[in-house]
């Protein structure tokens, strides 16, 4: 079958360790939904590490394997000369869900991500699941069954994220950890460092202000999902670092993105790029405006 296929959870595949690493987390994301896994393969480039043609053979032993450990699963494959970006823009039209493995090359690879995780977590119309390749932890990520971590900063980026992380939660049969974090102005860092007031007494307009407007954000998802537990946590940090941190006993993190300007084109933005390259388990990127459908829709 070579073209996209509807309500699929979607992997990017070339045989190469980041790609892997995708595949795994494919398979069991397909397996919670009940939805069939799409496997493409770019067989003239390569979808994870750069440089080296795919390798076939690693792929179909991976589908095979799929197949024998979970008999009820459907998988299908894709196999396509097209840039793999492009192969993985075409299945995101109309998948669940896009699932890719990245790692950093050279210098920047705290910095940038790989051109095709880049132009999938910035273009699809669908949540993009991003597995980093840690070769330093010789390629291994932490597996967990703790809950779902999603971000929620004060642009109204975290709704659809919201959404999608609740979904995911009720899929893993964990809670849902909705953090705010906010940082206090640097005006206000400096009264507060001249003042003999407490951090607390100081920061309490501020953290109460945030305490509301994630309570406020978190309701509907809350009606939404009725059976769901959700923790509120409202920090005054760096968002990356709050994120972190939660990161080391979550399954999932979960940030949003606003959307497709030339700028991010380019360079996604900052705090969801530096939680990808820096998180222990997978990463999903969420738009705003959002292609994504709730299990059973």
């Amino acid at each position: 079958m070579n073209s996209p296929a509807f309500g699929s959870v979607v992997v990017g595949v070339d045989g190469s360790p980041a790609s892997q690493l995708a595949f795994e987390v494919a398979t069991e994301e397909a397996v919670r939904r009940g939805a069939p896994l799409r496997v493409v393969t770019a067989f003239a480039h390569r979808i994870g590490d750069r440089g080296v043609p795919s390798d076939p053979a690693i792929v179909a032993t991976l589908v095979t394997e799929a197949r024998a450990r979970y008999p009820a699963l459907t998988v299908d494959q894709r196999l396509s000369d097209e840039v793999p970006a492009d192969l993985l823009l075409d299945e995101a039209k109309s998948a669940l869900v896009v699932v890719v493995g990245t790692k950093g090359a050279g210098p920047l690879r705290e910095i940038v991500l790989g051109s095709t995780s880049l132009a999938v977590t910035t273009h699809a119309r669908c949540p993009v699941i991003l597995v980093r390749y840690d070769e330093e932890a010789g390629g291994v990520f932490k597996r967990s069954v703790g809950p779902v971590v999603v971000g929620v900063d004060e642009h109204g980026d975290g709704v659809a994220a919201l959404a999608f992380a609740a979904d995911e939660a009720m899929l893993r049969g964990t809670h849902l950890v909705a953090m705010h974090a906010y940082e206090v102005p640097r005006m206000h860092r400096a009264e507060r460092a001249g003042s003999t007031a407490t951090a607390t007494e100081t920061t309490s307009p501020a953290t109460a202000e945030a305490t509301a407007y994630l309570a406020e954000t978190v309701r509907e998802t809350q009606a939404a999902f009725p059976r769901l537990r959700i923790v509120q946590k409202v920090v005054s940090a760096d968002p990356v670092a709050a994120l972190l941190r939660e990161a080391g006993q979550a399954g999932l993190v979960v940030v949003g993105t606003r959307g497709r300007s030339a700028i991010t084109s380019m360079v996604l933005g900052s705090v969801s790029q530096d939680v990808v390259h820096r998180s222990p388990v997978p990463v999903a990127v969420v738009h705003t405006v959002s292609g994504h459908r709730r299990h059973g829709d």
